[in-house]
Parts: C-alpha cells; structure tokens; sequence
C-alpha cells in the first residue's frame, strides 16, 4: 500500500503542475489507470474512493488548524478530478468486459500504438 500512496502522490502532483489543462494533459492517463483496474477480478471502482477519505484525513491531520474551509474545498476537488477520472475508465473496462474479451486484444494493441 506504501507504493500505491506514493505513486498518487505523484499523480496529485501532476495534476497541480497541469491544473490548467488538467482535462486533456491528465485525465486520459487517469482513464488509462482505471481502465487497467479492471482487470483485477473482483475490483470494483468504488474501492478508489477510499483513496479520497485517505488524502482527506491526511489534509486535515498535516494542515490542523490552517486547512480553511476553502482550502478544504480546493483539495477535495483535486482528489475528485482524480478519482472520478479513474472509476470512469475502470467503469468503462469492466462493461467491456462484461460485453466483449476481445475488446481488451483491440484496446491493448492501441494503446502499444500511442492511441487513447
């Protein structure tokens, strides 16, 4: 889980250092993300919510008294840009999953080709 942390820090970085194309600089990496956590059997997209409780807690434990409440505000939308981009690709896989395997040889095959 350390690894998982640390990898969403870096993903919550680049999401601040792109804020202001953060749609079309960001999103389609996250979607790709999600996309790629719907192969593990059993994962649903509700799981990366927890990720969002986590950085919250953690927000409200480093800052104290200093998250105002429209920091609080700010951060939340960051954590939602990031998990709602996520739980979109991985709702998106597992209905192709649920609709057609062969999806999955086309989508890999674009992706090795630089195609979102």
């Amino acid at each position: 889980m350390k690894g998982h942390g640390s990898r969403f820090m870096q993903v919550v970085g680049a999401v601040l250092e792109n804020i202001d194309n953060a749609d079309t600089a960001i999103r389609p990496l996250l979607y790709q993300l999600g996309e790629r956590h719907s192969y593990y059997e059993g994962f649903k997209p509700e799981y990366f919510n927890y990720y969002k409780d986590g950085m919250m807690y953690m927000c409200e434990k480093n800052f104290g008294e200093k998250l105002t409440p429209k920091m609080r505000d700010l951060w939340c939308k960051v954590f939602d840009f990031i998990i709602d981009s996520v739980q979109d690709g991985c709702r998106d896989g597992l209905s192709h999953i649920a609709d057609d395997k062969r999806y999955w040889i086309e989508r890999e095959h674009q992706l090795q080709h630089g195609q979102k």
